[in-house]
């Protein structure tokens, strides 16, 4: 969408209300509300802040996928390192 919420997203916060994602008053207040959600799982997970690209991350994957990937960037930089013997 123009504001970049996905129906998904809105649901998430407000049910099945009527979506109004494209009003501009409203898509900014459930961006607001979004970006603090996403910082408090992240807070619940690792219990500290997430930096402004983690954020950027989230947004554009969700915060399962963003855990996915986070999940399998760590696995190959341990790999890469030798702290880990993993398959190629």
């Amino acid at each position: 969408s123009r504001y970049q919420l996905s129906r998904a997203v809105w649901r998430q916060h407000y049910g099945r209300k009527t979506d109004n994602r494209k009003n501009p008053k409203q898509a900014t207040q459930l961006a607001i509300l979004h970006i603090m959600w996403l910082q408090n799982q992240y807070i619940k997970s690792n219990e500290r802040k997430p930096s402004a690209a983690q954020l950027y991350a989230m947004w554009q994957l969700g915060f399962e996928g963003f855990k996915r990937h986070h999940m399998l960037l760590c696995y190959q930089i341990l790999c890469s390192q030798g702290y880990l013997i993993c398959k190629k």
